[in-house]
C-alpha cells in the first residue's frame, strides 16, 4: 500500500516541486487500485480528481472512503472530461 499526497499530483506541484510531482505520479502508476480517503476543505481536491480519472482510464479499481465524496468526484470527472450526463 502506498500513501500519496493528493496535492503532489496537481500540476501546480510540477512547477514548484517537480521531483515530488513525478515521484507521486510514478507511485500512482505502479498501483493496482486507488483508495481516496475523505478530506476537508479544498486542499488536494484536484489531485483526487486526477487520481480518479487515472483509475478510470487505466481501468483500475477506485474506492472513495465516503460514498458521497466518491460520487461527487466522479460527477466532476464526467463533467470535466466532456461526458455530460
Amino acid at each position: 500500500m502506498q500513501y500519496i499526497e493528493a496535492d503532489d499530483l496537481e500540476p501546480a506541484t510540477k512547477d514548484t516541486h517537480a521531483v515530488k510531482y513525478h515521484e507521486a505520479w510514478q507511485q500512482l502508476c505502479n498501483c493496482d487500485g486507488v483508495i481516496v480517503p475523505g478530506g476537508f476543505g479544498t486542499r488536494g481536491i484536484e489531485g483526487k480528481i486526477l487520481a480518479a480519472e487515472w483509475a478510470r482510464t487505466a481501468k483500475k479499481p477506485y474506492l472513495g472512503s465516503r460514498v458521497h465524496s466518491f460520487l461527487i468526484l466522479f460527477v466532476v470527472l464526467y463533467l470535466i472530461s466532456g461526458l455530460y450526463l
